[in-house]
């Protein structure tokens, strides 16, 4: 270390030892010298790089939170996809219900024409049978009476 500079050291008695101790001086005062501007510069050269790891450090943070931001927006239009898709399959599924249930309709409909037709020839069927019956009795009938007058 130096001396601080507000101390004065009285000069040497002899001159060349004042010289050398001149020489000294210079010598110290120039190190001294050549530090300090050494700690500035150093001092200058941390504050610069601490500004620019600060800058750096606000750039990524408003890098993180942009990103933040553009993940967010992209998480709710994701979740309004698939809402949209789930009410689609909703819809889907009604309409499918609707038509599955029409389609039942039609085929107990046309289920019940059917049966309905078919009682009602069978009720067909059976007048028929039993006119013949009737038919085939009078024609006995009538043929008994035919011969029942001739006798």
């Amino acid at each position: 270390m130096h001396p601080p500079s507000h101390i004065h050291t009285p000069p040497p008695a002899f001159p060349q030892v004042a010289l050398v101790h001149k020489e000294e001086m210079a010598r110290m005062k120039r190190e001294s010298t050549l530090r300090l501007k050494e700690d500035t510069a150093r001092a200058k050269e941390e504050a610069k790089a601490q500004k620019q790891r600060a800058k750096l450090e606000r750039q990524k943070s408003k890098r993180d939170e942009k990103q933040a931001k553009r993940d967010e927006k992209q998480a709710e239009l994701e979740e309004k996809r698939q809402e949209e898709l789930a009410k689609k399959a909703r819809e889907r599924q009604v309409t499918l219900d609707a038509q599955a249930r029409l389609e039942q309709g039609q085929a107990e409909t046309l289920a019940v024409a059917a049966a309905k037709e078919r009682a009602r020839l069978h009720d067909e069927e059976e007048e028929r049978k039993k006119q013949r019956v009737i038919a085939e009795k009078l024609l006995v009938l009538d043929s008994k009476v035919r011969t029942w007058r001739w006798a």
